[in-house]
């Protein structure tokens, strides 16, 4: 891609702390490290204190960089209120800068509380970017598909959108054409291409979400199956439009030393497979086949089962995965012996190219013994077991799962469980469990999940026992980046894992692979750790 315009980052600091990008400066180190020229930007301190001191503030901060770095300004429903604000805002409109952010969540408002302002703004053709944070509670979609209706003249842009509320959003960009998305969070699997089918390239700009997410994006929008015009407009072209904002003649980013470290990623950000240039197979140890719901809207789960793992061989060849381990979502969430078997059958029509995790539902424990799970590990195409108690509901603390737990440790399996901070299967609710069984390998899946102190828990857990792991998939929800506890335990406790099938495997790919570390750090986590871990497997 020519260029590359982000939106999302803010600059300084607020009520939690120093946010990603403490100055412009340390931004623009991270739009250097990523290629992206050019980028919308708003203020932590107008966000978390006062939007009137905090958009002057950045307005001074961002001048001498203003050929890189654009100003999206904080609005809230206070402004119609506060003396002179929304004269401020239509000067600085008028002046070229139409980019508005609108945070309803952190600011605790509804959005149609801002309705007046944005009256007061239209005619300007304001361009609003309002986050989309999975489950807030001060979003109605309604609400914007009201007003979105209303202001035809004004563009609304979706941001830090993920599978949780992607349902309704998609419902909202039908009901009003004037409604855009980032794709920043768009982790799901074969989302860009379903959006430009329903609505067209137009509909989409480029966003870098948190630092942590580092090029997860750039990579989603490289592997995605469209054609390289649509990328440019995506990219950076859809950007500009809706902006005013004249295209570039030139690159403005500089290249760090770091990348010459990184031919791997680098060619992997070009939408190239790479496979030959990684030793040994690529492993993605976390994934699922399988059609589900629960708020999920993806293209290729109404096809039958054969015709997923026909799917799956296709997006792994183009990224240059070799295996994946699959968990099939039907034994997940319903009968597991039945629908195991099933799964097993249907992957050996690929011949090495998956192996699968036994999915263990729990409330059908009682249909599991050591004479069954010794059946199903017989045959060589399991390779582990795994576990979803938020699913679930039961807390991994129940006595059912103790046939788990004992036979892993028996034969040195594999457990890959879900974690995600909840009281069923927070990383701290392994402390009692893994010194009972050290042969059992435990994989934490997606590192614990997205709150810090979950994050933090997890990694104790591989400090104190080298029978723990730590799975990559969706690491970029959690702030605390992922190559920290590299840089402190060495490469060898930590597996690629994407969840594909739901997530996209490019863009988890895309995530391991950009960050800041050499790619000879990195190499060991796309498959020899994992090869290890199972040449200690014994029966």
């Amino acid at each position: 891609m020519k260029h590359f315009f982000a939106v999302n980052p803010f600059i300084g600091s607020g009520i939690t702390g120093e946010g990603d990008f403490p100055t412009p400066e340390a931004l623009l180190d991270h739009l250097d490290y990523l290629g992206i020229d050019r980028c919308l930007v708003s203020s932590l301190t107008a966000r978390d204190y006062a939007p009137a001191c905090g958009n002057r503030e950045l307005l001074e901060l961002l001048a001498p960089h203003r050929d890189r770095l654009l100003p999206c300004l904080i609005l809230t429903p206070a402004a119609c209120f506060e003396d002179g604000e929304i004269d401020f805002f239509r000067r600085q409109m008028a002046a070229g800068h139409r980019a508005i952010r609108l945070c309803p969540l952190e600011m605790e408002f509804q959005m149609r509380d801002v309705e007046r302002a944005i009256s007061l703004l239209a005619d300007l053709r304001p361009v609003l970017f309002f986050d989309t944070p999975y489950n807030s509670n001060y979003l109605d979609m309604h609400d914007v598909a009201e007003i979105a209706a209303k202001y035809p003249q004004v563009t609304f842009v979706c941001t830090r959108q993920m599978w949780g509320r992607f349902q309704t959003t998609l419902d909202l960009m039908w009901r009003c054409p004037n409604v855009m998305l980032d794709i920043s969070w768009l982790h799901m699997n074969d989302t860009i291409e379903m959006v430009i089918r329903d609505f067209g390239e137009d509909r989409l700009v480029f966003g870098i979400g948190a630092k942590a997410q580092y090029g997860a994006a750039i990579a989603a929008l490289a592997h995605a199956q469209i054609t390289d015009a649509q990328r440019e407009k995506i990219a950076h072209g859809n950007l500009e439009r809706i902006l005013g904002v004249a295209p570039l003649t030139k690159r403005l980013c500089h290249e760090p030393a770091l990348l010459e470290q990184k031919p791997v990623w680098s060619l992997f950000r070009e939408g190239k497979s790479i496979k030959d240039a990684v030793p040994g197979e690529i492993v993605d140890i976390h994934a699922h086949t399988g059609s589900f719901t629960l708020g999920w809207c993806i293209p290729n789960y109404s096809a039958t089962l054969p015709e997923q793992f026909r799917h799956f061989v296709e997006f792994m060849d183009r990224h240059g995965v070799s295996r994946i381990i699959d968990a099939n979502a039907r034994a997940l969430l319903g009968d597991s012996v039945r629908w195991n078997r099933e799964a097993e059958t249907c992957a050996a029509a690929h011949p090495g190219r998956f192996s699968g995790w036994l999915a263990f539902n729990v409330h059908y424990a009682h249909t599991f013994s050591e004479e069954i799970l010794d059946d199903f590990f017989s045959r060589g195409y399991f390779a582990g077991i795994k576990l979803l108690p938020s699913y679930h509901w039961v807390p991994v603390s129940d006595p059912r799962y103790r046939i788990v737990w004992e036979y892993a440790d028996k034969h040195h399996l594999p457990v890959l469980c879900h974690t995600w901070g909840d009281r069923y299967d927070a990383p701290k609710f392994f402390r009692d469990i893994v010194p009972k069984h050290p042969n059992m390998r435990l994989i934490i899946g997606h590192s614990g999940g997205s709150e810090l102190q979950d994050r933090l828990d997890a990694e104790e857990l591989v400090r104190q026992y080298p029978n723990v792991y730590l799975d990559s998939c969706a690491i970029f929800c959690c702030p605390r980046p992922w190559q920290e506890a590299i840089r402190e335990f060495g490469n060898t406790r930590f597996l690629f894992g994407s969840d594909a099938g739901g997530h996209n495997e490019a863009y988890e790919l895309g995530n391991v692979l950009s960050l800041p570390l050499p790619d000879q750090e990195l190499l060991p986590i796309l498959g020899e750790n994992w090869r290890r871990l199972q040449a200690a497997v014994v029966f």
